[in-house]
């Protein structure tokens, strides 16, 4: 991703991405801020499930 991208990505977000949850996904990984808090209602994914996916993503 180009910077300019990921500088208007930020500005998108207004710097916010705690409060906002953001994945970006790479070609190998995927990475969120350390602190970043999801937040699935229960219908969408199980807790396991929810556990075993923000521990494939590095922070």
């Amino acid at each position: 991703m180009a910077f300019n991208d990921v500088e208007k990505l930020l500005r998108y977000f207004n710097y916010d991405l705690l409060d906002k949850p953001t994945i970006f996904n790479g070609a190998k990984s995927a990475y969120m801020l350390s602190g970043t808090k999801l937040h699935f209602g229960k219908e969408m994914i199980i807790e396991e499930d929810q556990a075993a996916m923000e521990a494939s993503i590095n922070v």
